[in-house]
């Protein structure tokens, strides 16, 4: 009883608050699967902040309905989302190229291809963490060096950067 009284709950929410939601942080919820997809289904393009940090049922499937109903989003935080792999980071760098800020710790399933694609496809990024991704590594901080020149936060500890890389990213990052 007591789980259906919070799906209706949900459902309520959804139905009224949802799309008008521009912030939404439920990091750390531990929300249910289904919970989560009557709010994925509720989101709207007004949605400029998403904190969904260490929600262990944030899933690939869940992202690809999520992402393409947030072009404007600004600000994203799955660190320790461990369910999404890079096909959750091509569906964003498809679907929300203006992001800001966007936090991808312990997403160890995160290709280079993918973060490569990322990189390209949202030039506004300013904070970036990719710490413990073992596909950070020296050819993806090149890229990240050359192609977001407005990167002040870096998090890459726990990644496959040596000494090269980081010299790249203190050469031609000065804002860092």
């Amino acid at each position: 009883a007591r789980r259906n009284s919070n799906l209706a709950g949900m459902r309520i929410l959804c139905s009224s608050a949802a799309p008008m939601l521009t912030v939404l942080d439920i990091a750390e919820s531990n929300m249910p699967e289904e919970p989560l997809h009557l709010l994925a289904h509720a989101i709207t393009h007004r949605m400029l902040k998403l904190d969904l940090s260490g929600c262990s049922h944030v899933t690939d499937d869940l992202m690809a309905v999520i992402a393409p109903r947030i072009p404007h989003i600004t600000y994203l935080n799955l660190n320790g989302c461990f369910q999404v792999t890079s096909k959750t980071t091509l569906q964003l760098a498809r679907h929300c190229t203006k992001l800001q800020e966007l936090y991808l710790a312990r997403i160890t399933e995160n290709q280079e291809a993918a973060l490569l694609e990322m990189i390209h496809a949202m030039p506004y990024i300013s904070k970036l963490d990719i710490s413990g991704n073992i596909y950070a590594k020296d050819y993806v901080m090149a890229e990240i060096a050359s192609k977001l020149p407005q990167l002040n936060t870096l998090n890459v500890s726990a990644t496959k950067i040596t000494d090269k890389g980081l010299r790249l990213i203190c050469e031609h990052l000065p804002s860092l």
